[in-house]
């Protein structure tokens, strides 16, 4: 963020930072810095590099979700307006770094949101003729469908989910009930939650049923495939904070009946010099060095910014890119629905 804000005016300013502490006391990494370029150049793109425009680390209060319970604040947003002054549209982008693939739709749903009641909440706007681009710029979640996860539409198409929103918003204030699913996997608490437990219980146990065989057609089959992945995550995630929390107990000494903690072992390292390893294989009559060249990507992605694009295209000729097996994704991300897509 210090880099979008000008204190470092070098394209490469994010990798300016490897070795320094952020303000949260993280070792700016090679790979932090290079997630962080990526948002730096998608929002150098959007703004022309005048970034005295983008709304960063900006506090938002959605006030027609919640009155008073429903404020975040984003990473970075744009709001365009014409020559008269009013807003034409509004664009939000959010930096996710993990590796788990995801759209963030209610996240960016409450900043979007919250940026157009700030900004047109007090005029007589008409939400059809507001346009929105909200994405997720995740660049270490390889899923196929690129470093930017984005949705376009007018803010009228977010009507149905800010009336959600707002129904959810106040059911929690008021002390509504605990719904599991798919959110579950980011909460911190989901190894001490009765209702993770609960559903957890209800998904295993069909223990004494009668045996039925299914005969589903293929809607049912791929609803229930949803169901699955989701169920199959917060289980994991359970089964993840359960024994992180053992773990802990035993460290304190805390007696777990059947359950004790034992080290495991590393993978098998040399701690010796490549040629002092290979000279004693050699006085075994074998060769153990190898010739390794940096695979295409990694070649790529060492490349200078400057020549990259060049290099990419020079090694077409000598590189590839063989079929992968196929798998079930979904029907809008296959490569002939993502070569339609509409696009801003």
């Amino acid at each position: 963020m210090r880099a979008l804000r000008g204190e470092v005016a070098s394209p490469t300013a994010c990798h300016g930072y490897v070795g320094k502490q952020d303000p949260d006391r993280t070792i700016v990494t090679e790979e932090i810095a290079e997630g962080a370029q990526y948002f730096v150049d998608e929002m150098g793109g959007l703004c022309g590099g005048d970034f005295s425009q983008v709304l960063l680390d900006h506090p938002v209060h959605a006030v027609s979700i919640h009155p008073t319970h429903c404020s975040g604040e984003l990473d970075a947003a744009i709001v365009r307006r014409d020559a008269a002054g009013e807003v034409t549209a509004i664009i939000v982008r959010d930096y996710k770094h993990g590796h788990r693939a995801t759209d963030a739709v209610d996240q960016l749903n409450v900043y979007g949101l919250g940026v157009y009641d700030d900004v047109c909440g007090l005029h007589s706007v008409d939400d059809r003729e507001v346009r929105f681009s909200f994405g997720v710029v995740q660049p270490f979640a390889f899923d196929g469908r690129g470093i930017l996860r984005e949705r376009n539409g007018v803010f009228s198409d977010l009507r149905a989910d800010r009336n959600t929103l707002a129904l959810k918003a106040e059911q929690a204030v008021e002390g509504g009930t605990l719904t599991t699913g798919a959110h579950c996997r980011d909460c911190p608490a989901i190894g001490s939650c009765s209702s993770a437990r609960a559903a957890g219980y209800n998904l295993i146990d069909v223990a004494g049923s009668r045996v039925i065989l299914d005969d589903m057609s293929a809607p049912d089959l791929a609803a229930e495939r949803e169901i699955l992945k989701a169920g199959g995550k917060v289980l994991q995630e359970r089964l993840d904070g359960i024994e992180a929390l053992l773990t802990q107990r035993l460290q304190r000494g805390e007696a777990v009946p059947g359950l004790g903690l034992a080290s495991t072992r590393g993978r098998l390292k040399w701690t010796t010099t490549p040629a002092v390893a290979r000279a004693m294989a050699s006085q075994f009559g074998f060769d153990i060095a190898t010739d390794a060249v940096k695979t295409p990507k990694q070649s790529i992605d060492a490349a200078p910014k400057a020549v990259r694009p060049f290099f990419e295209s020079a090694i077409k000729t000598i590189s590839e890119r063989p079929s992968g097996s196929m798998k079930i994704t979904d029907a809008d991300n296959t490569v002939c629905a993502r070569a339609f897509q509409r696009k801003q």
